[in-house]
């Protein structure tokens, strides 16, 4: 299969339902009223939508609205068609000036969390001509669909030269500030203030600076020194501090991090949180939209795992109910579930509840598992067959930053397989722990020896096991100098498979810990045992009270300290790491002497 394929099975093939938004349309309470008063022409052009959708290689449902929201509630209810073909001017002045109603449906669209496909099948601005009334309404919706993007001010020193020369240039040619502005088209402003924050990290020879880069080589240099001495770097900033101020009042009030475009003559498109549109001209009939729309989400170029999902999404829409069916048909494994969360105790339902949910979500997968497996090999497949190299396919779908920290990518991958975000009620083995030094304990003791209501003190005794930071526990004795990150991510390597690293999400930062206090010596993990009050059942800030006996002092003192579970490794992890620490624990050979 080829991509082409692959991605219309992923985006296009779920599309049922299709809502068009054009003021010009006739629609149906309008035609039983009487009150319709759309053009023949208008009629025409609905009825090529109708076709559209009744063709058999579509077979969609249709829906239409004339685009007058008389509130938000309208707005909100086009997020439930999979694909909404919306005209740009819907104010019912003709097809010249801002497209607000279509902006605000747009932006609303993407803070929605259904994925939106959107096709704006506009005549564009008419008083522009053609293709520039396309580009006028794409640059629209690029800039509604964020927030002002401003350079930072120029200092003051190197201000005050630029401002002088910009002066002296008025002399020989005047109006030369907005001409120089100007040199600068909106949407290349947007593409170099996406590249950097600051101007001067900006490359004088990018596409974007080359007219203002060639009316500065070309300035009345002889005619005063400051225009000689002009510096392009400070020239170039402050052009784009005023263009951005020029242009200030043409962005919206929502910023969406994940933003793209493509201003593509082939294929103007915008992504943007869970929205994707792509602009198309009228002149493009209505039979065509589909292979548009297509045509442009392959030109998006989604990551394979947007397409999975997306995918899985469909399968789920499709074939989720007779899933449902298949699983409550198996009703002696489903009384047996079922039974289990009736008998459990209050503080255990939902843990039990989520352990129910696990085992439909296991079922989900091996029901879809051979379709999916085979989807993404085929998309794998069709990136790598070209011969081309593998960065270069990373580096399409991965900002360079991003594929330049492979400590992170390390950490990232292996804090999902190895750890969980903290679950349930009361700790159980692998839950983590932090102190008020900001020291940190795995817990070890069998899950069977945790669970609530086995004390009739109402306490737990709990194994602790010690957990270092990685950065200290690496540093070998040889080592004269603090380990760089090139180093850890080095030694970390050739310890991921000994089962001595821990990986974890703390405080919303990947981190990694050792299980010993040097790895590299084979030391022992370090142990401690603690009473739990509450039978281990934490407050409200996951936080627990630990009791000490500290048999050092005379009499001995039991001594409290409390502790925030921050982490959880994954069940077999945490197992693993209880099994080893349990033989460091327990004794052999009674009869031999210390």
């Amino acid at each position: 299969m080829s991509m082409t394929d692959l991605i219309r099975e992923a985006y296009i093939d779920p599309i049922r339902s299709v809502m068009v938004v054009d003021d010009e349309y006739p629609i149906l309470s309008k035609l039983i009223s009487g009150d319709d008063v759309a053009e023949e022409n208008d009629k025409t052009r609905l009825l090529d939508v109708v076709k559209m959708c009744r063709d058999p290689a579509n077979n969609w449902m249709l829906d239409v609205h004339d685009g007058d929201f008389q509130g938000t509630g309208d707005v909100d209810n086009l997020h439930h068609s999979d694909l909404l073909i919306l005209d740009y001017h819907l104010e019912g002045n003709g097809d010249d000036g801002k497209g607000e109603k279509a902006l605000r449906v747009l932006s609303s669209l993407a803070q929605k969390e259904h994925f939106n496909l959107v096709v704006v099948h506009t005549k564009g601005y008419t008083d522009l001509g053609a293709d520039e009334g396309y580009r006028a309404v794409f640059k629209d919706i690029v800039f509604d669909l964020q927030t002002s993007k401003l350079f930072p001010n120029v200092p003051d020193k190197p201000l005050n030269k630029v401002t002088d020369a910009i002066d002296a240039w008025d002399q020989e040619q005047e109006g030369i500030l907005s001409e120089l502005i100007d040199c600068i088209s909106d949407l290349d402003y947007l593409e170099l203030r996406t590249t950097a924050d600051s101007p001067m990290k900006l490359d004088e020879n990018r596409r974007e600076l080359i007219e203002l880069k060639g009316r500065y080589d070309a300035r009345p240099s002889d005619e005063d020194p400051t225009l000689d001495t002009l510096d392009f770097r400070f020239l170039k900033w402050y052009i784009l501090r005023k263009k951005g101020e020029k242009i200030a009042l043409k962005f919206g009030a929502v910023d969406f991090s994940d933003l793209r475009w493509s201003t593509s003559e082939k294929s103007r498109w915008i992504k943007a949180g869970n929205l994707f549109v792509v602009v198309v001209g009228k002149d493009v009939s209505t039979g065509e939209l589909p292979a548009k729309l297509l045509e442009a989400i392959e030109h998006w170029n989604p990551h394979p795992h947007r397409m999975l999902l997306a995918k899985l999404r469909h399968k789920l829409d499709e074939h989720g109910f007779s899933f449902a069916s298949d699983m409550l048909d198996k009703k002696h494994m489903q009384a047996g579930w079922l039974r289990e969360l009736l008998q459990c105790k209050e503080h255990e339902l939902e843990d039990r509840s989520w352990i129910t949910t696990q085992n439909h979500l296991e079922e989900l997968a091996w029901r879809y598992k051979s379709e999916l497996s085979q989807y993404l090999a085929n998309v794998v497949r069709n990136l790598t067959s070209a011969g081309e190299d593998l960065q270069e396919i990373e580096g399409q779908y991965a900002d360079k930053d991003i594929l330049a920290s492979e400590f992170d990518i390390f950490k990232s991958v292996n804090v999902f397989n190895n750890s969980i975000p903290v679950d349930g009620s009361h700790l159980t083995t692998g839950h983590v722990l932090r102190d008020l030094s900001k020291n940190l304990y795995l817990v070890v003791t069998p899950a069977c020896d945790l669970v609530p209501g086995r004390s009739k003190y109402n306490k737990l005794d709990v194994f602790f096991q010690r957990l270092y930071p990685i950065a200290s526990a690496l540093q070998k004795d040889s080592d004269t100098v603090k380990l760089s990150e090139e180093q850890i991510l080095e030694r970390c390597k050739n310890l991921v498979n000994s089962k001595k690293l821990i990986f974890l999400t703390i405080d919303g930062a990947l981190s990694v810990y050792a299980s010993t206090s040097k790895p590299f010596n084979n030391t022992n993990p370090n142990l401690m045992s603690l009473a739990i009050a509450n039978d281990g059942i934490w407050n409200t800030e996951k936080k627990v009270l630990a009791y000490n006996l500290n048999l050092s002092l005379t009499p001995p003192q039991v001594r409290s300290c409390e502790y925030e579970v921050v982490g959880q490794l994954r069940y077999e992890y945490a197992l693993h790491h209880s099994k080893t620490s349990g033989e460091h624990v327990s004794r052999i050979g009674l009869d031999y002497q210390n």
